[in-house]
């Protein structure tokens, strides 16, 4: 995907969109794309024959080829219903996609910074210690919760005595 985004052999707007979109569907090699005209045509928000004829334009420009085809046919039954088969030609030692094997760069950071809040501050507090108004907000109760949470534990109570004596 990220080659396709990269390259400028494609010129049109719609057509790079279309190639976008069939690189989406395609494996880590660029190949193997098989999504169905109709697929392309949500994708892109195009008509059949404008989707049609972008991948006409990729194919005579070379950039994308006639893939194999069984594999298609593997996946599905019906010879109707099968989509053709493309692979995306990648200039050689062109990779596909800059990520790594697991899909996550190493070099971007991402995740909880911080295992107390679950969010990373964007100014960092300099007295170390988080907000006192935070802390209370957190631990101080209302008497509304309090009183709750003694009815739910009456509830709980007579129910259990309830039950033994049935």
């Amino acid at each position: 995907m990220a080659w396709a985004i990269e390259q400028r052999e494609v010129t049109d707007p719609g057509t790079q969109l279309v190639l976008l979109c069939l690189c989406n569907f395609a494996d880590d090699r660029g190949a193997n794309a098989f999504p169905s005209i109709a697929t392309l045509c949500r994708a892109t928000r195009m008509s059949e024959s404008t989707v049609r004829r972008h991948l006409s334009k990729l194919v005579t420009a070379e950039i994308i080829k006639l893939g194999n085809q069984a594999i298609a046919a593997a996946h599905i039954a019906r010879v109707d219903r099968r989509p053709t088969v493309y692979d995306i030609v990648v200039g050689r030692g062109v990779n596909m996609s800059p990520r790594e094997v697991n899909g996550v760069s190493k070099k971007v950071e991402r995740g909880v910074k911080s295992m107390l809040t679950g969010c990373q501050a964007l100014t960092p507090d300099p007295s170390g210690n988080p907000s006192l108004n935070r802390k209370s907000v957190i631990n101080a109760e209302s008497p509304e919760v309090e009183q709750s949470r003694k009815v739910l534990r009456d509830i709980a109570r007579d129910m259990k005595n309830r039950t033994r004596m049935v």
